[in-house]
């Protein structure tokens, strides 16, 4: 409840956090768990650009299914895009996130790894 407001509608930035937890269980179904990923490798998979488009409002208790794919896989970045959608499938929210491949040392944009990009595509 606490995600909600007062009307029991989820505040619009909620949803980014639904989304990332989708993220993070679709990064460890593909082998790539977030958390031994940022401790052990030296790039980063940062978002850096976010878009949210809001059909229908979420309520409290409410049963959701986000739908996660990749739509685009480029040299350094790949871009998630999420469907919430309600138990008859109605759209709810269409989120696209793009990420980077940032060096941790230089902070610079350095291509994916090509064991990524290969699960990833």
């Amino acid at each position: 409840m606490h995600h909600a407001d007062p009307a029991g509608k989820l505040f619009f930035s909620h949803l980014f956090t639904y989304a990332h937890d989708a993220y993070e269980r679709f990064m460890a179904s593909i082998g790539w768990p977030l958390e031994p990923q940022c401790q052990t490798n030296d790039f980063i998979l940062p978002i850096v650009h976010a878009a949210a488009n809001y059909k229908a409002p979420l309520l409290y208790g409410m049963e959701v299914e986000i739908n996660l794919k990749i739509s685009k896989v480029g040299e350094s970045t790949f871009t998630t895009v999420y469907k919430f959608l309600d138990v008859d499938g109605q759209a709810l929210a269409n989120l696209q996130l793009i990420h980077c491949c940032v060096d941790i040392e230089t902070g610079q944009s350095r291509p994916l790894p090509e064991s990524l990009r290969m699960v990833l595509e």
